[in-house]
């Protein structure tokens, strides 16, 4: 993992930050298996393609994640969701700009 970002120095890890300064990427696509049932005796597999998203929090190096269905933004904020149930609605989030994660942020609101 890279350097933190200059604003984001200094954060120490304690229970008031923990999980409050997160980072999110989106990686993927990586080929799953499924298996929905018997064809005239023989298993019929069925390719899927799967996305993963990743959240890091920035005091204690932590990282969580979760499978996305597809590249979109409806997938990304399941996802988002999905994590944020566990860990708590973070105060700063940061990510790259990829155009599902900014669409996501938007429905959020405050994404500059």
């Amino acid at each position: 993992m890279g350097e933190v970002p200059r604003r984001l120095r200094g954060i120490e890890a304690d229970a008031t930050t923990t999980w409050r300064y997160q980072t999110c990427d989106l990686f993927g696509p990586f080929e799953c298996k499924a298996w929905p049932g018997q064809r005239q005796g023989q298993r019929a597999a069925v390719s899927l393609k799967m996305w993963a998203l990743l959240l890091c929090d920035y005091s204690t190096r932590a990282v969580r994640g979760a499978i996305c269905e597809d590249y979109s933004a409806d997938s990304v904020l399941q996802a988002l969701r999905t994590l944020w149930a566990s860990t708590g609605l973070p105060t700063h989030l940061t990510f790259d700009a990829a155009q599902n994660l900014t669409a996501a942020g938007i429905f959020f609101g405050g994404v500059e």
